[in-house]
């Protein structure tokens, strides 16, 4: 089995503790901005990262990447239950961790979420920022080429 990883952004995720995550604000599409650069609130970013059982991380890193920014690097937890571990129904080790970004400065471009490990880095997802000016232009395009 290959390592794998996926995220998702949101703005806000409560944690409760039993282990469910409510979630507000989850982008599907592109993040839009009013101006070339906006500061917000906060993003939250979601990562699952699975490896096997015979293939542990030894060091993990959470990354992300802005346009125009400095990289947010965060440990990667790799701590897990012991009964994920022991229960041989599971053939891999599955960690979900979120990341809160506070008071990020976004800018048009690509956000990149990835997971940097003893072995390389593997991208867990990418998140397009775009100007409002530039979403309504694609939209405006996007209704003329259907009509």
């Amino acid at each position: 089995m290959s390592r794998k990883a996926s995220a998702f952004v949101c703005d806000e995720a409560l944690f409760s503790l039993t282990g469910k995550i409510t979630i507000s604000g989850l982008y599907t599409q592109d993040i839009v901005i009013v101006s070339n650069e906006q500061q917000i609130n906060q993003l939250v970013f979601l990562f699952t990262v699975e490896t096997s059982k015979s293939q542990p991380f030894k060091s993990a890193m959470l990354k992300i990447a802005f346009p125009g920014g400095d990289p947010v690097l965060v440990p990667m937890m790799t701590v897990i239950h012991p009964a994920s571990i022991d229960d041989d129904r599971r053939k891999s080790m599955v960690f979900r961790q979120p990341v809160l970004v506070p008071m990020p400065i976004l800018r048009p471009g690509r956000i990149v979420a990835s997971v940097l490990h003893e072995d390389g880095e593997m991208e867990a997802g990418g998140f397009w920022v775009v100007t409002m000016e530039e979403a309504q232009k694609k939209q405006t395009e996007a209704t003329r080429a259907k009509g």
